[in-house]
């Protein structure tokens, strides 16, 4: 139960992961969504491997805990760089005014 748990928890995050970096590609805001998935395939693939030689069985479920906090990273790209557009924007919008 606890693994089908945690694949449904996974597919959700890439699910949500992947609508945030649709957004961002509609937005055309590439480099952005470049950072996030080269850095998420680097990221998974090393826990991937780790996870893979591990023997224990804490250190596998920690491992998987960082898997499933590491798929939260498009998502954290995304909130990232509409604050940091957002404060570009006010800042612009003070200085020149309309």
């Amino acid at each position: 139960m606890k693994k089908i748990m945690y694949f449904i928890l996974l597919a959700a995050e890439l699910f949500v992961g992947t609508l945030f970096m649709i957004s961002l590609w509609d937005s055309s805001l590439y480099i952005p969504i470049a950072i996030s998935v080269v850095s998420l395939i680097a990221l998974l693939t090393w826990q991937i491997i780790m996870f893979v030689k591990a023997t224990d069985i804490s250190a596998k479920k920690k491992i998987k805990i960082r898997i499933a906090l590491f798929m939260l990273t498009p998502i954290a790209v995304f909130m990232a760089t509409y604050v940091i557009v957002g404060i570009a924007f006010v800042v612009a919008f003070a200085l020149e005014g309309f």
